[in-house]
């Protein structure tokens, strides 16, 4: 389950995306190969856990299945699953408090008036508490039977997420307002590809999450969270880009690049290579004009076989800098990196390794050059950030001056 965030992606100076793809045991979820989160695929491997109530060709099958075997579920005592069934908010908290592996609640964590010591989510409610993925209601109750919203899931995933930037274009919901408390909530969960709303255009925001969408958007979820080998990675240089990959393990026969000035297209095809290549450089870009990269795969009929998300990235002719660093900068190895995430504003949230001595916001930090990292990465960092999702420290980092860093910014590292 849980390792990190996802997606390494660095600043300016680099972004990087992993590919995502089903765990080993698991084929892709039928539930992701629609349009939309009520899917009708019913091809399925799984046998959903062995609960009487799930058909082994259900549409949420494989994801109940794989709920079951992590052990974030057990089911009921009668051998069902409850497929159907609402999701209770104390439910909610036992599915996330056992998704991040039962997590020490500390012996402070915010209790509840309506949650009664020793009950069956007491320590699961508490836990989600403590992280702040909740604040219970105004009236200290946490609302512990009452159902959750398709609105509320998406809070309590995002919040589980780390609320991380949410990228703009997003494609809205007829049925989600600009304005409301769940619209930044709904979008990022629509940008990850977690939710792909209904056919109708609409979210369901004020309708009760069943236990068997709530496994698939869990599984979608933890595939978000978790990358598998397999990575794009573009590198800004002076009116270029170098775009990077680790071959994917699909059935391809060639490889497709395609460029587009914002995340949602419109997509062109910038070119064509064999699938023994590992990269390219593009060339003839604008500087300071940002683009969207994206590979596909495409197998010996033409068909795709597999899209990545778009990476977005910025040319730019960057100067030469020292390695000899100031005495109040924390040099960090690129293996010490557990994951990044761009925002448009120039932000980065980063995790790192627990070792590395942060002392708070105004360390200034930088990310040795090496693979896919030519560049490295000179940062600042804003704020240190509860990071409940994993191991390592998360930061709010933003780009650092050169003269900040360096004693003498003059020399290439190349």
């Amino acid at each position: 389950m849980l390792r990190g965030l996802p997606g390494l992606a660095l600043t300016s100076t680099l972004v990087l995306l992993l590919i995502t793809s089903a765990l080993p045991q698991r084929a892709t979820p039928a539930a992701l190969a629609t349009s939309s989160d009520a899917a009708d695929d019913p091809v399925v491997t799984a046998q959903a856990g062995g609960f009487s109530d799930v058909p082994s060709g259900h549409v949420f099958a494989e994801d109940i299945a794989w709920l079951a075997s992590t052990g974030i579920t057990q089911g009921r005592g009668d051998g069902t699953f409850g497929l159907n069934d609402p999701v209770t908010r104390g439910a909610m908290a036992a599915f996330l408090y056992r998704f991040s592996e039962r997590p020490r609640v500390p012996v402070d964590a915010q209790r509840f008036a309506d949650v009664p010591q020793g009950h069956t989510f007491d320590s699961d409610i508490a836990w989600l508490a403590s992280t702040g993925i909740t604040r219970g209601r105004a009236d200290g109750t946490f609302g512990l039977n009452e159902p959750v919203t398709r609105g509320a899931m998406a809070a309590f995933l995002y919040r589980a997420a780390g609320a991380p930037p949410v990228p703009t274009g997003v494609p809205a919901f007829a049925d989600v307002p600009a304005g409301h408390t769940f619209a930044t909530e709904i979008a990022w969960l629509a940008s990850t590809g977690i939710t792909r709303g209904r056919d109708d255009g609409t979210f369901g925001l004020g309708d009760d999450v069943t236990r068997g969408q709530m496994a698939a958007f869990l599984s979608r979820f933890d595939e978000w969270l978790l990358p598998q080998p397999g990575a794009v990675f573009a590198t800004p240089e002076d009116g270029a880009v170098q775009l990077g990959w680790i071959p994917v393990p699909v059935a391809a026969v060639a490889y497709q690049v395609e460029r587009a000035p914002g995340r949602w297209g419109p997509w062109e095809l910038v070119t064509t290579t064999d699938t023994d290549a590992d990269g390219l450089r593009i060339e003839e870009l604008d500087n300071g004009v940002a683009l969207f990269l994206r590979l596909r795969s495409v197998d010996d009929a033409g068909r795709t076989s597999l899209t990545t998300e778009p990476v977005g990235v910025t040319p730019v002719a960057l100067p030469a800098i020292d390695p000899e660093l100031t005495d109040d900068t924390i040099r960090v190895t690129r293996s010490q990196v557990l994951a990044a995430s761009p925002a448009e504003d120039g932000t980065s949230r980063v995790t790192l390794d627990d070792q590395i001595p942060i002392d708070g916001p105004g360390q200034l930090l930088v990310i040795e050059p090496s693979p896919p990292m030519p560049r490295g990465m000179l940062a600042e960092v804003i704020e240190i950030v509860a990071n409940h999702l994993g191991p390592g420290q998360q930061l709010l980092l933003t780009d650092a001056a050169l003269d900040e860093v360096f004693v003498d910014p003059q020399i290439d590292w190349d």
